[in-house]
This record gives structure tokens, sequence and C-alpha cells, in this order.
């Protein structure tokens, strides 16, 4: 679908940045690569079964981002692999190791780190991606990213023996506009630079020690398992949202009664009645009339988009088919006794049917 200007190919194909960087990606799926344990069960399995299949299948354009994230790495080592800056303490793109057993079975852990400052005791990591993900790892709600780190700072301690004390992203904001980020300043809200450095939380050794165990016996379990007998990842593996309630409570209705589409939802709950309840027990509302309104929830984000295996995996193939339900609302009157309950009943059976 994506195709790169003629013009343009050969400088990709003549150092093979792009096929480099797939094959790179497809070889850490191993349960001795840090990138590959963080992986969904199925995505894991899915795609050290059918490697040859989706680097066939992977066009230049599918992996220029991961292009422009290997060049930008190959400066970032170049410049601090230097004798100087060796001296005040930098090291750059050495990998590490470290043996776990697992119920009496050895598996070796690697991982590479960009940059580490061993005077600082400070790990940066590079990334190139969207600004959503920058900001949602500023907020420490990233556990894929948060948890990688870690994991490198665990078997940098494992490897040299030095507890570092810092970590860091640093953040290459592929969807950066200048323009958009200055009219932040006209509500007062800072703007976002196109590089970032953000520090990461340290997490407790044991725990991540934990988390690694329990990441290799969740997926060792299904190494002889059919590729449609493997559970399909998490909601959060897959980007996914869950269903939900959105809830109108002032000044939401339009003239003719019905929900104004541009007023924004008091809050969003899980579809539950009893949430419902609670929510309006806690905001005291008894009285007057709200709005209900269902939202699906989207359960393939990075299956449809951004997983290269989607072709093999059963679960995506068959939620491909299913139909989206539309948005669903209705008034409740909670003057009228029953009327939360009834309108809720009705909304749910309709939901059912999707």
């Amino acid at each position: 679908m994506f195709k790169i200007p003629e013009i343009f190919k050969p400088i990709l194909e003549e150092d093979h940045y792009v096929g480099d960087a797939i094959e790179e990606s497809l070889k850490k799926d191993q349960y001795t690569s840090v990138t590959g344990l963080l992986k969904g069960t199925k995505e894991f399995h899915l795609r050290r079964r059918h490697s040859q299949a989706i680097e066939a299948n992977t066009t230049l354009a599918d992996g220029l981002w991961s292009t422009i994230g290997s060049l930008l790495h190959e400066r970032l080592e170049k410049f601090y692999s230097t004798e100087e800056m060796r001296h005040k303490g930098f090291h750059t793109e050495l990998r590490m190791y470290h043996t776990f057993d697992v119920d009496g079975q050895e598996s070796e852990i690697s991982g590479k780190f960009d940059l580490a400052n061993t005077k600082t005791l400070s790990m940066y990591d590079l990334k190139v991606t969207a600004s959503y993900t920058l900001d949602k790892i500023a907020a420490d709600d990233h556990e894929y990213y948060i948890m990688q780190q870690n994991i490198y700072r665990y078997l940098f301690y494992k490897s040299f023996g030095i507890e570092l004390k810092n970590l860091y992203i640093i953040g290459f904001d592929k969807y950066w506009r200048k323009g958009e980020e200055l009219r932040k300043l006209n509500y007062g809200k800072e703007p976002n630079q196109p590089v970032r450095l953000i520090k990461v939380r340290t997490i407790p050794f044991e725990e991540v020690k934990e988390y690694i165990i329990k990441q290799i016996r969740d997926k060792r379990k299904y190494d002889e398992v059919e590729d449609d007998l493997i559970p399909e990842c998490t909601i959060e593996d897959r980007w996914g949202t869950e269903d939900s309630i959105a809830l109108y409570l002032e000044d939401f209705l339009t003239k003719s009664g019905t929900i104004n589409k541009k007023k924004r939802a008091t809050r969003l709950l899980p579809v539950s009645l009893e949430e419902i309840k609670e929510y309006l027990d806690y905001k005291n509302k008894v009285s007057g009339k709200i709005g209900i309104e269902f939202r699906a929830g989207v359960s393939t984000k990075k299956c449809k988009d951004f997983c290269d295996c989607n072709a093999k995996c059963n679960f995506y193939q068959s939620e491909k088919k299913k139909r989206q339900p539309p948005k669903l609302n209705d008034i409740v009157d909670l003057s009228i006794e029953g009327d939360l309950e009834e309108k809720f009943a009705t909304l749910k059976k309709k939901i059912d049917k999707y």
C-alpha cells in the first residue's frame, strides 16, 4: 500500500538498512532477547515460527522508521565511543547476559543498551516513536518501555556489577509539528520538544527478576502448541481499550432532546449498571435527566496496523470479521423510578447482538 519513491530506494537498499533492521527485529524474538520477552505470547511465537514469511512481505516503507532509528543509533555510537567520551564514563552498545533458572531449566537473557555512563550511573535508550507514546512514558504509564529499561538495568548489574541509579529515554518524536506545539502556548500549556529526555522510574531488582521468570514461563509452555491454540495477546499488548459507557450529567441536551455530540461526557465508566449507580451516588445525582452512551472498545489497534504477523493470527482474522456496534445512547430520567435500570437493560441487549 505504501511505497518509497524510486529515486530514494537505492539510498535505503545500498547498505541494506531496512533489511538489517527487520532481520535484527526478528532475531530478537527468542527467549534470549529482552525485546522478544516483552511481546505478547501469541505475537512472540508467531514471529518466531513465521519469520521468513514476515520478512518476505515487509516493504521498504514498513521499515522506514526502523531505518531512521538505526541511523541515529550509529551516530550516537560513533560520537560516544571515542577515547575522550570513554574517559568521561560513557559506554555504548554493549551486550549484556544473564542466565535464569526457570523450573529447573536454564534460560539465558541478553540485551544491548544504547548508552551508559558509569560515573553518573545513568543509562540512556534512544527511541524514534509517536508523541502519544512519549507522553505515556513521561506520565509513567507505559509498562512496556518502563519494564524494558529496568530489565536492561538489571542485566547491566548482573553483567558488570554496577547498580545504575538513573534511567532515561531519549525520545525522537516522529510526529512533532512546530506549529501545533506553538499553539499550546495560547492555552497556557508547555509545548513538547522534538527530542525529549524522559526519566524513567527504577523498579526493585527482585520485582524485575520475578517479571522475567514469569514471562519465560508463560511463553515456554506454548512452545509445542499449534498456532491457533495459543491464547491471544492481552488487551494491553494489543493496545486495546475496553467497552465503556459515557455518562452525561449536565448541559448535554440539544433542542430536540438528544445528546449533543459536541459536548464531552462527564465520565467514562465500564459497561456496568452498578458502576453507573455508584458514580451517581458519588455525585449526589438523584433527579433530572442524564445521558448514557455506549462506546465500543478497540481490541486490535496494534494488530491491525502495527503487528507484522497478523496474517498468521487466527484471533485477529476472527476479530476482523466482527461487526462493530454503532454508538448507542438514551436519555434517562432519574425522577422516574426504574428508568435507569430499564434503559440500561435495553441498551445492553442491543450491545450483546454484536
